[in-house]
């Protein structure tokens, strides 16, 4: 199954050798395919070496210096694989899905080389392929800077809607956005907010860095390589913006109810009283 290219950042993982000139270059690419993965059972029928799993990821080999990451927040990550092979694994993790999405592919540009050790160096990343666990984090980072890119583009999704309802308010001054849909609106954006927190190590590091300093020192280099933290925070100042707007659409709503119902009180109490005068005249 061919997934769609929406976005795609330049790719090469260049390993150095010397016993070869012109090595072939392997690539780190991550895929974006729903907003969620079965794990358990993706391990269930799953028969290759799995080198670590949890709830939350899964770590395998293909073949030797072929490797596969999977998360259960919908992101795949491979390293040194082709094309074919990458497209016969995810057809075979379709029956996982939850909530597909047609959001595509994303690259980044990662080298990997076996005589240096772990570092970015002058803005290129420089993975040991003998470390596993430091290509493990390699993966890792492209797959969070996937899941970022998918996020960023929800939030642009939310936000564009917000701005069509405040352009609606000032030139009709009334707001179309009523109950259930200003409340699925309100989830939608709570949501995304929850996701980022959860599937994210912005501000905090992987548990296997915790205990060997020069992975958490390659950790923070590969965040401020990937400028996790300013996208993180140029998307949250996007959801800041759209939840102050719905708290301002949800006032409205709420003055607006609250509006109907005074009136409601209103011919209620009217009612009343032309029924309490209609009696005494009749009676």
């Amino acid at each position: 199954m061919a997934i769609p290219s929406n976005s795609s950042r330049l790719a090469n993982l260049e390993m150095s050798s010397p016993k070869t000139k012109a090595p072939q270059l392997p690539l780190i690419k991550a895929y974006y395919l729903a907003n969620g993965i079965d794990l358990k059972e993706w391990r269930a029928a799953f028969t290759g070496k799995l080198i670590m799993w949890d709830a939350d990821e899964v770590f395998y080999t293909l073949k030797e210096g072929q490797y596969v990451y999977v998360f259960s927040y919908g992101v795949v990550s491979f390293f040194n694989t082709s094309q074919e092979e990458q497209q016969l694994h995810l057809k075979r993790l379709q029956p996982f899905l939850k909530e597909p999405v047609a959001i595509g592919t994303f690259e980044e540009q990662v080298v990997v080389n076996s005589q240096h050790a772990n570092a970015v160096v002058d803005g290129i990343l420089e993975i040991n392929f003998n470390e596993i666990t430091a290509l493990q984090i390699a993966m890792l980072h492209v797959a969070q800077s996937t899941a970022l890119d998918h996020y960023g583009q929800m939030a642009d999704a939310l936000l564009n809607e917000t701005t069509q309802f405040t352009n609606q308010l000032e030139a009709k001054g009334t707001l179309k956005l009523k109950g259930k849909k200003l409340r699925k609106f309100i989830g939608r954006a709570l949501n995304l907010k929850n996701k980022i927190t959860e599937h994210l190590y912005v501000f905090e590091s992987h548990e296997m860095t915790w205990e060997e300093q020069h992975l958490d020192r390659l950790d923070q280099q590969m965040k401020h390589h990937f400028d996790l933290k300013d996208r993180f925070e140029q998307l949250s100042d996007k959801l800041d913006v759209v939840k102050e707007n719905l708290a301002l659409f949800k006032d409205m709503m709420h003055h607006r109810e609250s509006s109907w119902l005074e009136w409601i009180i209103i011919l209620l109490i009217l009612v009343e009283v032309i029924d309490l005068f209609v009696s005494k005249i009749f009676i």
